[in-house]
Order: structure tokens, then C-alpha cells, then sequence
């Protein structure tokens, strides 16, 4: 009678996997509160601005609670500073 030899099982040694590319942090922008709305667990209330990235930006804009265009905080008046 013949007798049934078990398969040898090979195993093979891991394929090392490329590292995933470095991604940048996103670039964030300072954007004009037009209307009241919640950010981040809280209200934000113009007159303000709020930074994120152009991407989180757009659903905000798009309910027109946001500026459009990324902005710079505005210069203070002279009568604001304390001298």
C-alpha cells in the first residue's frame, strides 16, 4: 500500500512595503465670520476670524456663514490701542 506524503507548507519571508509618502499638513488660512455659527464646540460671532484649511472652509461658505476669500487679520485703528 502506498502511503500519502504531507505537503510541505513553504513559507515565504515578508515583501517589505514602501513607506507611505509624506503628506504636508494642509495649509491653513484666516477666513472672515460673516454670520454667527458653532465651530469646534463653541459659537464664533463676527466681528472674527477663524483659520482652517480651504477644504474645511467651503461647507461653511457655502451656508454663507464664511468669507470667501482667505484674509488677513485686520491692522487696529489708532483710537483702539491703549498708549
Amino acid at each position: 500500500m502506498a502511503t500519502k506524503k504531507a505537503a510541505k507548507t513553504i513559507r515565504r519571508a515578508p515583501v517589505p512595503r514602501p513607506a507611505p509618502p509624506a503628506v504636508d499638513q494642509a495649509e491653513t488660512a484666516l477666513y472672515e465670520v460673516l454670520r454667527p455659527f458653532k465651530f469646534r464646540g463653541g459659537v464664533v460671532k463676527p466681528p472674527a476670524f477663524v483659520e482652517m484649511t480651504a477644504d474645511e472652509a467651503r461647507e461653511y461658505q457655502e451656508a454663507g456663514v464664511l468669507g470667501t476669500e482667505p484674509g488677513e487679520l485686520p491692522a487696529p485703528d489708532a483710537d483702539d490701542t491703549n498708549t
